[in-house]
């Protein structure tokens, strides 16, 4: 079977297998990203629109939203993913003040554009505070198939409370003069902030959704729900207004909020979600399918009237899913093509920390320079998801991918800058020091040698394994690794950075010196935390010595934050610093770039 695609007004028909196709939609002055997955065969019984969470949950649960999407594909329907206007990809601020509005607009262009394709029947699945979300927005969508509620914020109010307080527990305040709201993964408005606490999921508009209602026939609403809460009191609400299927899901709270950044994809309750919806479509007839796919849209302006484009793309041997960033309008004549390279860590997407590569991207791109952020195998948008998957910080996958991407890059290595945090920076120091950059940003680097191949040991990964043997294990081997590492820090400076060039210490001074031979500059952005590990690693000393053969580097210490840039004033105030470091290496017209700001988050430069 063929599918046809309508690709920037051009028409064409290709064999396709099953697989994703990435695209904008909704309005042009506001475009939204969206993933669509379609049948292998070319024709569909009916259309599956996913509404993911927000903040942090967007991130953790993506791979196993993109599941879900491949499952239903698989047997037979139409799945379209998205991300909110403000959100992940898609276009404009994530702080707009009528971003609720925007959300909901988002919903109903994701219904309208399945229904475009000619796929049939939709079946409305949320998730978390996307399950509110679609509730709120099922007045407007017209007659659903069915309506699948997956772990379900079913109050506004209750839910940005326990949002807000998380935040400020495990990463603290923010400046008190700023008013937005901050969430783990998100900034708000204050206006979006009262909307959204005012919504909640009401059982009448889910009946209407799904009328007519035929007492011979399987529930068409499903409520899938945490274990333990399948008795709660808006359930049994639910269940007296509609007939409801309800389900419990094991492993719910690990994979939307998982204790570390070792996270899996819970692939048996998305089994489960996916047989529920394709039971519902099972005998609907099939019809071909009609995808209308924009790979290039506007999605804002720079200070300086420039219209800012996004093209998507995938590159490489392997597919890897690409945005690329570029002001409109052709590049200089005389200028060679400049890159910025953004990496993204081993557990989140492109979209960066509490998506600060997106907002970098379209602040960083000047005339002539693109800048592109993507997904490596295993993670995003790229490759199809494992069962059970998780996200590992290093692996030979991944470096090979690393490098094959640089390869389909336009510019030659003393035009390209690499920037990424935590892994990211890790993954920017490997490609920097195998091909050169003309420089490299490495924000919250924890581990400093190249010959690092796994993560250090951590609780986490034994509280993944949920096993009482694993956790008896943990504490005989943190025994044996503290008393191997008093040794070694008692040894002299020498021997300690001879063992970091055999990554074995995490001392910097090998990689320094690499990064300072292969680019012209390095730049290094360190968090409270990320800056003890540098100072334990004899940052200082390995600075010296690296500066003592060639003076490339800037390194800055900052006097708040955390390591993952969730919190909001840190990730701003590096948001500045790489404006600078773009400025310097690229040689920015001041007009592109965001001037004296006050710092947010005080620092000191060594």
């Amino acid at each position: 079977m063929s599918t046809e695609i309508v690709d920037n007004n051009r028409t064409e028909t290709a064999t396709v297998a099953a697989a994703s196709v990435e695209t904008w939609i909704g309005p042009a002055d506001r475009p939204i990203f969206a993933s669509i997955h379609r049948p292998a065969d070319g024709t569909a019984r009916g259309a599956v629109v996913i509404c993911g969470p927000l903040g942090r949950e967007h991130v953790t649960t993506y791979r196993g939203v993109r599941q879900l999407a491949e499952r239903v594909a698989d047997a037979g329907l139409l799945a379209v993913r998205f991300d909110y206007p403000g959100l992940g990809d898609s276009a404009g601020p994530q702080d707009d003040p009528a971003a609720l509005s925007g959300w909901l607009d988002g919903i109903r262009s994701a219904v309208d554009y399945a229904r475009s394709t000619g796929a049939g029947e939709v079946t409305l699945v949320g998730l978390r505070a996307g399950a509110l979300l679609a509730s709120a927005a099922l007045t407007h969508l017209g007659p659903l198939r069915s309506v699948v509620l997956w772990d379900p914020v079913a109050a506004g109010r209750r839910y940005v409370r326990e949002q807000t307080a998380l935040y400020r527990m495990t990463v603290g305040e923010d400046d008190p003069v700023d008013p937005r709201v901050s969430i783990t993964g998100a900034v708000w408005h204050p206006d979006a902030v009262t909307g959204l606490s005012a919504l909640s999921i009401d059982p009448s508009w889910v009946r209407k959704a799904v009328e007519p209602i035929d007492p011979g026939q399987p529930p068409r609403v499903l409520c899938a729900v945490r274990i333990g809460d399948a008795g709660g009191r808006w359930v049994r609400e639910l269940t007296d207004e509609v007939p409801t299927d309800t389900i419990e899901l094991d492993r719910q709270e690990a994979f939307v909020n998982p204790p570390s950044f070792i996270g899996s994809v819970p692939t048996a309750s998305i089994d489960t979600l996916a047989t529920w919806i394709v039971d519902r479509h099972r005998d609907l007839p099939a019809a071909a399918v009609r995808l209308d796919v924009a790979t290039t849209r506007r999605v804002g302006v720079t200070p300086g009237g420039q219209d800012i484009l996004e093209t998507i793309s995938r590159r490489g041997p392997h597919d890897l899913v690409t945005i690329t960033t570029r002001v409109d309008g052709p590049p200089p004549a005389d200028r060679r093509p400049e890159t910025i390279v953004l990496h993204a860590t081993g557990s989140e997407h492109r979209i960066g920390p509490s998506r600060l590569w997106v907002d970098a991207a379209r602040a960083l791109a000047g005339d002539g320079v693109e800048v592109v952020r993507y997904d490596r195998r295993g993670t995003g948008d790229t490759g199809t998801v494992a069962p059970d998957e998780d996200s590992p910080f290093a692996s030979a996958t991944s470096r090979a991918d690393l490098l094959d991407f640089a390869e389909t890059l336009p510019s030659a290595p003393r035009d390209t800058m690499l920037i990424g945090m935590c892994s990211g920076s890790w993954n920017s120091a490997f490609v920097g020091a195998a091909r050169g950059a003309r420089e490299v940003v490495m924000i919250n680097t924890a581990i400093w040698s190249l010959r690092k191949r796994r993560v250090p040991l951590r609780r986490a990964h034994f509280d993944a394994m949920e096993s009482s043997t694993a956790d008896r294990l943990f504490v005989v081997l943190r025994t044996v690794r503290n008393a191997g590492r008093d040794l070694i820090d008692a040894l002299p400076y020498r021997a300690f950075a001879a063992l970091g060039t055999l990554g074995v210490t995490n001392n910097p001074e090998r990689l320094l010196r690499t990064l300072g031979n292969r680019s012209e500059h390095v730049t290094v952005l360190l968090s409270p935390e990320d800056s003890g590990v540098f100072r334990a690693g004899r940052g200082l000393q390995a600075l010296r010595r690296a500066r003592a053969g060639a003076d490339r580097f800037t390194v800055v210490e900052f006097d708040n934050g955390d390591h993952t840039l969730i919190h909001r004033d840190l990730r701003e105030e590096t948001l500045h610093h790489l404006t600078r470091a773009v400025d310097r290496a690229f040689r920015r017209r001041p007009a592109l770039s965001d001037g004296g700001a006050p710092p947010r988050v005080s620092s000191t430069e060594l």
